[in-house]
């Protein structure tokens, strides 16, 4: 299948959605989750959604405050509806490492308990991609863990991971974009990338 024939056959889907000649057709509305320059950021950034095993929507994503940059003071803000995204919660920030990078959530719900995991990375906020890759910087990319074992309501300190998820022969590391998802085994699989110290090269 092409690309332009895979956006014509979304398009198709879409439109008979929404059509009201269709029998039964559901109504959709748009909703603005996370504004730019609306509360205490400047810009918004790697949002993620998923639904709980409780059937909440968390809705996850960057904060950042200093601007449109991947590098500097950057947080995790959550939103939630336990309405199937009716209604929504106003945006927490629950995680804050201070002028600290801490970003890239990608969570993942475990459906045997209901306990969500929630990926993250976690650098300087004065380093760039650029001196990590290059190793320039003064330390590594971090990998940590955080974890909701309440409908997202309240969220563990988040712990590192990095010796267990990271190679030491990679030097940039981001989890996500996206969820993970949960094999019938009841492994849990999130997605990432990395980039190799001795090529420079993303995998």
């Amino acid at each position: 299948m092409t690309r332009r024939e895979s956006i014509r056959l979304l398009g198709a889907a879409a439109s008979s959605a929404a059509s009201p000649a269709v029998s039964g057709a559901p109504s959709l509305t748009q909703t603005d989750l996370f504004v730019s320059g609306e509360g205490a950021y400047h810009t918004y950034r790697i949002p993620s959604l998923i639904p709980t095993k409780q059937g909440t929507l968390l809705a996850l994503c960057e904060g950042r405050k200093g601007g449109q940059g991947d590098s500097g003071n950057i947080d995790i803000v959550l939103r939630r509806s336990t309405d199937r995204g009716r209604t929504w919660s106003a945006p927490v920030t629950i995680h804050d490492h201070g002028p600290d990078t801490i970003g890239n959530p990608c969570p993942v719900v475990d459906r045997k308990t209901g306990t969500i995991f929630l990926l993250l990375t976690h650098n300087a906020g004065h380093v760039t991609e650029r001196q990590i890759i290059d190793r320039s910087a003064p330390e590594t990319r971090r990998v940590l863990v955080s974890a909701s074992t309440d409908d997202g309501l309240s969220w563990t300190s988040p712990q590192d991971i990095t010796t267990a998820a990271k190679d030491p022969a990679w030097t940039w590391y981001a989890t996500g974009p996206g969820v993970g998802i949960q094999l019938r085994t009841g492994r849990l699989v999130i997605p990432c990338d990395h980039a190799a110290a001795d090529t420079k090269e993303f995998h």
